[in-house]
């Protein structure tokens, strides 16, 4: 069964969904024709083969696996307490509005999921990220990796595999 964002964020409200769909591209697997694909495909792994996703480039990985770092950033950028305010002048006067904040998250409350394709790239996305440095509450900093929640992979696979020890 199926359930709509709406449905999950009713039954879930303290959860963000964020679902980014896959650009339109060329996929070489589909005989070249345009699909929604986060990176090209070249071929499949099948008992008879070698295991050729293994040592497929993935044209479009790094691509697609940085606009999911920048929607991870852009969730975990504006400190949870900061409001938005919004000067004008007018012939009225000047005035000031203050909007309601923006929450960010924390990148220890951050799942990366994913489904086939989706999952590879949440895989990669996940265990690529490069490591930020976070202040410590005696004013000093350390070196971290990014601190995901967790990644989910769902009928995927690791690309690009000769990547990691």
């Amino acid at each position: 069964m199926f359930y709509r964002n709406k449905y999950l964020a009713s039954r879930l409200p303290h959860v963000k969904f964020i679902l980014p769909t896959a650009p339109t591209r060329p996929v070489t697997m589909n005989m070249g024709m345009a699909m929604p694909a986060w990176y090209d495909i070249e071929g499949s792994a099948d008992a008879t083969t070698d295991d050729v996703r293994s040592t497929e480039p993935c044209d479009g990985l790094d691509e697609s696996s940085d606009r999911i770092a920048a929607l991870v950033e852009e969730e975990a950028v504006t400190p949870p307490s900061a409001a938005v305010t919004s000067s004008s002048s007018s012939d009225i006067g000047n005035t000031s509005t203050t909007l309601l904040p923006r929450h960010s998250v924390d990148y220890s409350r951050v799942v990366l999921a994913g489904f086939s394709q989706g999952g590879a790239l949440a895989l990669y996305a996940g265990m690529t990220q490069r490591r930020r440095r976070r202040r410590r509450d005696d004013g000093g900093s350390q070196t971290r990796g990014l601190g995901l929640a967790g990644i989910v992979v769902m009928s995927g696979y690791l690309p690009r595999p000769h990547e990691f020890s």
